[in-house]
């Protein structure tokens, strides 16, 4: 009947258009010009390069938190409040971004070396994480959307700590830690990890008690002992999966299926590999515990590879996530939803004339945004998918 149909609209289109001019007056028509993307949007193929596809209408309201905030994190509890950590203060709006007010409880950290934070998202505890010097960090952490604190000013594991502190939280598994997790369920409900970086290794440890101490856990072997032990953040999947980023030259991700009892790593991205010195890369995952992760190339774009096993198996052909226009991008960042829906953003350039211009070591520049000139302008880009 489908095909019928179609033969039958046709053979009408294709009757009335002789008697067009019969019916219908014979002036010009007006041409319909070519609509064009606005300057700075993108719409790309997994090459980067542009794709006859209109862009998604986003829309996007800019806050003044009113404070300063080096290496900034963010979080949304269910009730719609958001809260940014600006170094040692806790930053509250519950007004969609009109309005901040400093909500940091008496029992948090009062200076830092270095913050971070996280709201769980199943439980709506914010923890605000401050790292004291090389030797330890103070969390102090809230349930009532920041009305009220409790804090630990020695609250980072069983060793001393270095730097580049991470916390993130996920559900209980059945297997390793997870066991002890199916009876500290009635104390906290969400495993809680907290990751560093401790001279050649990243340390991760396990907490049964929402947080309040880091007893289990201990330094990751393999891949994750190379290059000092910078490492991204701490990503949990609804399957109880984690993943934790090395900052290696092969994208690489470390794995645990045990709520950090036990670690495996995978690679990818040998197509496009990374740039030196190497910067973080991220992980994100979707509602089915799909796992996407991305990483400044090489060639100074950002790529991703996925994968649909719970970081068994990863795609090893890079996708390239900017447009090819951007020449030199940092800072990649992403979050997931439902399957295949997933938000990246970083900064980026499209400052071509600056390629092989001096640096700032005076050798010309490659793109590398670690090197880049004053002349070169870095932007935020949001990506929709």
């Amino acid at each position: 009947m489908r095909s019928t149909g179609t033969a039958l609209v046709t053979t009408l289109m294709l009757l009335l258009l002789p008697l067009s001019g019969c019916l219908q007056d014979d002036s010009p028509i007006d041409e319909v010009e070519e609509e064009v993307l606005p300057a700075g949007v993108f719409v790309t193929g997994a090459d980067g390069s542009p794709v006859d596809e209109p862009p998604l209408p986003l829309v996007f309201n800019f806050s003044d938190v009113g404070e300063d905030g080096a290496e900034p994190s963010i979080g949304v509890t269910s009730s719609g409040c958001i809260f940014f950590i600006a170094f040692e203060k806790v930053m509250r709006s519950c007004d969609h971004g009109a309005s901040w007010e400093d909500v940091t409880g008496p029992l948090c950290a009062f200076q830092t070396n270095d913050p971070y934070g996280w709201v769980d998202p199943v439980t709506d505890r914010i923890f605000n994480v401050q790292m004291q010097g090389l030797q330890t960090s103070w969390i102090c952490w809230s349930d009532d959307d920041g009305e009220t604190w409790i804090g630990n000013p020695h609250d980072s594991g069983t060793t001393p700590l270095n730097d580049h502190i991470k916390l993130a939280s996920g559900p209980w598994t059945s297997s390793g830690y997870g066991i002890g997790g199916q009876f500290s369920q009635t104390f906290y409900d969400q495993a809680v990890y907290y990751c560093y970086n401790k001279l050649a290794g990243i340390f991760c440890f396990t907490s049964f008690d929402g947080g309040a101490t880091f007893e289990a856990g201990g330094q990751l072997f393999g891949l994750a002992t190379t290059n000092g032990g910078l490492h991204g953040a701490i990503t949990s999947a609804p399957d109880g999966t984690v993943y934790v980023t090395p900052r290696v030259e092969t994208p690489t991700v470390i794995v645990s299926k045990d709520n950090g009892l036990t670690w495996f790593d995978r690679t990818m991205g040998e197509d496009e590999g990374t740039p030196y010195p190497r910067k973080n890369s991220e992980v994100a995952t979707d509602t089915q515990s799909n796992a996407y992760h991305i990483w400044t190339g090489a060639d100074e774009g950002v790529y991703m590879a996925t994968s649909t096993d719970s970081g068994q198996s990863w795609t090893q052909t890079s996708v390239r996530i900017s447009p090819n226009e951007v020449i030199s991008t940092a800072f990649p960042q992403v979050d997931a939803g439902d399957p295949g829906r997933i938000a990246i953003t970083y900064l980026g350039s499209e400052n071509a004339s600056e390629l092989n211009q001096s640096n700032i070591d005076g050798e010309p520049w490659d793109g590398n945004a670690h090197y880049a000139n004053a002349n070169v302008s870095y932007y935020l880009y949001i990506i929709c998918t």
